[in-house]
């Protein structure tokens, strides 16, 4: 019965907001490399280590580092605990949690409001604009300023690394600054 109260609350916040819920268009393997284990389902299999019971999560990560498997790192603040979790984004492994009390209550990201944007297609902006490349990083932000969800990625090129800032509602590219790697 509780488990049901929690899950009418979060629907009634997500409905006040206006967010939609919509199917995430599936992950691309082009775009996010060796990934195997989709957005959706690395926020699942966080929330369900730290016990099933949602959090407000306010800040997902994938990293793919050259030479390293591609990595999730998801944080999540539930009953006054923040937790980081990273989960190994080709076999959906646990690899890391850390999680310390904290007083902050956070607003932030839901995880239908996370699933519901098309990542490729960000993606896919976001290499075209700097020329090509290799995404390196992709992660989910809510900026209360513009009050909406935007989206981090680092695509890598020819030895320049391109950092873009995109609205995850519309695709605007709202910064992009490069510089070269050394």
């Amino acid at each position: 019965m509780k488990m049901r109260k929690i899950v009418m609350f979060a629907l009634a916040v997500v409905c006040v907001m206006g967010i939609a819920l919509t199917i995430p268009a599936p992950v691309d393997a082009s775009v996010l490399g060796e990934t195997q284990v989709s957005f959706e389902r690395a926020i699942q299999i966080a929330i369900g280590h730290i016990g099933g019971n949602g959090g407000v999560v306010t800040d997902v990560e994938w990293k793919n580092r050259h030479g390293r498997q591609p990595v999730y790192e998801i944080e999540i603040y539930r009953n006054r605990q923040k937790y980081e979790i990273r989960i190994n984004a080709v076999t959906g492994e646990i690899i890391r949690t850390q999680n310390k009390r904290t007083s902050k209550i956070p607003t932030g990201l839901t995880v239908s409001l996370i699933t519901s944007v098309n990542v490729n297609k960000l993606a896919d902006i976001a290499v075209n604009r700097a020329g090509g490349g290799r995404v390196a990083e992709v992660e989910f932000e809510w900026e209360r300023r513009r009050g909406g969800m935007v989206v981090d990625i680092e695509v890598n090129n020819n030895g320049q690394k391109h950092e873009f800032k995109i609205d995850a509602a519309t695709g605007e590219i709202i910064r992009h600054k490069s510089k070269t790697r050394r």
